[in-house]
């Protein structure tokens, strides 16, 4: 059985995405007749199962550190105005997004805010981890698939890693090393 990992897929809501993914998956199989498919995809939660494939969700977030430091500092909000709301009874009036910081704070769960400001460090930890296996198995010839947990794992088992989508070194959609690093994780990887 083949592995094929296809990365940097956004969800099927778009069109055109969906489009591409759906002719690679088709061309693919009629090469590969025995491929197993696993789909690294920003939005699993949304994404259905059109064919037998495994979604999972991506490791590859915006690094720019602007977007970073905004996130972080939208979480100390969210994270502040629930302490101040909860324990000390005070209503705070910030208006962040186009909408109070008690309305964006309880519509988006205060974790995932925090989760997803976190997201950042933890593709650089994944790059960390991808570097550090590159230089123990050239230098050393060690195979130290203990640092490859998760979702790296993904990309040590593929026989193939390809990307999808048209936007991948685009600035339009973030950064377009959030796209790259996913990319660098095979590289290093030698994949």
């Amino acid at each position: 059985m083949t592995k094929i990992l296809i990365i940097n897929f956004g969800t099927r809501l778009n069109k055109g995405s969906a489009a591409l993914l759906n002719s690679q998956i088709k061309l693919l199989s009629e090469f590969v007749p025995d491929a197993n498919f696993t789909i690294f995809t920003y939005y699993p939660e949304i994404d259905y199962i059109q064919y037998d494939l495994k979604l999972i969700g991506a490791i590859g977030r915006d690094l720019s550190p602007i977007k970073m430091f905004k996130k972080i500092f939208l979480a100390f909000l969210c994270g502040l105005w629930f302490i101040l709301h909860k324990y000390l009874n005070l209503n705070v009036n910030v208006s962040i997004k186009g909408k109070r910081l008690h309305e964006y704070a309880t519509q988006h769960r205060i974790r995932e805010i925090l989760k997803d400001s976190l997201a950042p460090f933890t593709t650089l930890s994944a790059l960390f981890k991808c570097s550090l296996w590159a230089i123990l198995h050239k230098w050393f010839s060690l195979d130290a698939k203990i640092l490859l947990n998760g979702k790296l794992r993904e990309y040590y088992d593929a026989e193939l890693v390809l990307p999808t989508g048209g936007d991948n070194f685009t600035e339009d959609y973030g950064s377009p090393f959030s796209h790259f690093s996913n990319l660098l994780f095979a590289i290093l990887l030698n994949k």
